[in-house]
């Protein structure tokens, strides 16, 4: 793992969490509602119910690992050192803290209910993931239908993956 790298990619995903200098809750209700219109649900559906449900947990898993004063909110510097030598600081533990967030969003994924995402599903995924940013296109292209827990890999691998060589630490692009 290059620590550095995953230094800077949790960074970016502070970045792309925060909308005030600090993560809140509603920033991650936020996320979860910029994935619901990204991907065609609403809060009121049964996916939607289960994208903010995972997007919650994610939240508590976070701000039990990061939010040091128990106020809240998570600042840079808690988000920092929680990631560096704290709770989250290996890229396994940040997947830990993902993953009920990453099952929600690949089970929205899956509209047909199969346990695998088709071409089409996995690229819709991505895309509402990606937030309008180009997906890689090996990773927009799968050649075939990908099974719900490789895909559930994937997602928690796009925000805790310390190797810059993955496939997903290139939705940032150049970290």
């Amino acid at each position: 793992m290059d620590n550095n790298f995953f230094q800077c990619k949790t960074g970016m995903h502070f970045d792309s969490f925060d909308v005030d200098g600090v993560i809140t809750r509603e920033d991650f209700e936020q996320l979860a509602q910029r994935f619901l219109t990204g991907i065609g649900f609403t809060r009121e559906s049964s996916q939607g119910r289960s994208i903010l449900d995972g997007a919650g947990q994610f939240w508590d898993n976070l701000a039990q690992a990061a939010d040091g004063d128990q106020d809240g909110r998570i600042t840079r510097q808690e988000f920092s050192k929680a990631v560096t030598d704290g709770p989250l600081g290996s890229p396994d533990d940040f997947a830990k803290a993902v993953r009920p967030w990453a099952e929600a969003v690949v089970q929205a994924a899956d509209v047909d209910g199969d346990g695998r995402l088709s071409t089409e599903e996995y690229r819709r995924m991505l895309g509402a993931l990606s937030e309008g940013r180009e997906a890689p296109r090996e990773m927009a292209f799968t050649g075939g239908p990908v099974a719900v827990d490789v895909a559930i890999e994937a997602v928690q691998q796009f925000y805790a993956s310390g190797d810059p060589s993955h496939p997903t630490s290139r939705f940032f692009g150049q970290v």
